[in-house]
């Protein structure tokens, strides 16, 4: 895998100067993503209900819950990664990405079939109000759709920070994030999918993530 001049090699000079340029991209993705969510609760906000942002509110320990766990794993392939190309071994490399791949389109399929199959027994187990429960299903319906986007975007940005790399993580991120918002402007400003069309806009941003990659 190569990723050009956007690599940081740690393995040799000085070491501190690397790691702030390592640090500073992933800073600024962590507030990326945090204005990521504030942008998408402004648009509920203004354009939709108040029920509508109760149903995403709901969610929230559900998709935080699968994100995290999925993380989890990515981090666990970038420590994998890191290693084999640490010790100049390509080939042991090339196999992780590539088992990485694997693991992040597995485990994206199956998060999105359990969550499709069980979302009427979560909204139960959550005692989701009833007057926001039928939002809050398709909504998460809606999103665990692209539940195998997400979970390569995750994977394949900790595979390039495997090779020092953080920066093409944050374009693409500030990417889907543009995208993100302006999909949720188009899809929640009553012209289409008012009821759905937050979580459509994510899952379009999602797929957006995986392909600028």
């Amino acid at each position: 895998m190569s990723t050009g001049s956007k690599s940081i090699n740690m393995l040799n000079g000085s070491i501190w100067d690397k790691m702030i340029v390592f640090a500073i991209p992933l800073a600024l993705t962590g507030v990326l993503q945090q204005l990521y969510n504030m942008a998408d609760v402004a648009v509920l906000g203004h354009f939709v209900s108040n029920e509508a942002m109760a149903a995403v509110g709901n969610n929230v320990p559900v998709n935080g819950l699968i994100i995290s766990f999925c993380m989890g794993l990515a981090l666990g392939s970038n420590v994998v990664v890191a290693r084999c190309l640490g010790m100049n071994d390509t080939i042991r490399a090339s196999k992780a990405v590539h088992t990485s791949i694997f693991i992040a389109l597995v485990f994206g399929l199956v998060a999105m079939i359990a969550g499709l199959v069980l979302c009427d027994q979560i909204m139960s187990w959550m005692d989701v109000p009833e007057s926001v429960v039928h939002h809050a299903s398709v909504y998460l319906r809606v999103y665990l759709l692209g539940m195998p986007f997400i979970a390569l975007y995750n994977f394949l940005a900790a595979i390039y920070r495997s090779s020092g790399d953080t920066k093409t993580p944050l374009w693409a991120l500030c990417a889907g994030t543009v995208f993100n918002v302006l999909g949720n402007l188009f899809f929640c400003s009553g012209l289409v999918y008012r009821r759905c069309g937050f979580s459509h806009g994510t899952r379009q941003c999602a797929r957006l993530l995986y392909s600028v990659f």
